[in-house]
């Protein structure tokens, strides 16, 4: 049974200030068609004083294949977001954001996977962010 207060986090340790970061989290497989859509919330930290970011890539090919540095995207090359792209102090969502995409240019079905990418160069204020009620819903 799931709580209200359970979500994925994704934390930038105190003792990263000089390190950047690149963490995944894939999803399953999703056999998508055009109409199809994709939704989550995210929020970062609460006060307006952290700087985060988190893109959201499409992997085309259904790999788990998100490159070899932290400069690489591996086989997740299409963009669906980029929050945050500026890693802005406080332009993270502070309160749970929903975002919805919804799939276009796919002939037939497509097998897919979706990954969110928590990305932040030398983040000198980088505390977390979170990731809420996914859900993929077919058209």
């Amino acid at each position: 049974m799931n709580s209200p207060n359970e979500y994925i986090y994704s934390v930038v340790p105190p003792t990263y200030k000089t390190v950047s970061i690149s963490n995944w989290l894939l999803t399953p497989i999703l056999n998508v068609k055009n109409g199809d859509k994709i939704s989550f919330y995210t929020r970062g930290d609460t006060t307006d004083k952290f700087t985060e970011r988190m893109q959201v890539y499409m992997d085309t090919l259904a790999t788990i294949n998100v490159g070899n540095d932290l400069n690489s995207t591996g086989d997740f090359n299409v963009a669906l977001f980029d929050i945050n792209s500026g890693n802005v102090a406080g332009a993270y969502p502070l309160t749970w954001t929903k975002l919805e995409y919804t799939f276009k240019g796919i002939t037939d079905h497509k097998n897919i996977r979706i990954g969110f990418r928590h990305y932040n160069i030398h983040p000198v204020n980088g505390r977390g962010l979170g990731i809420d009620q996914f859900k993929f819903e077919e058209n």
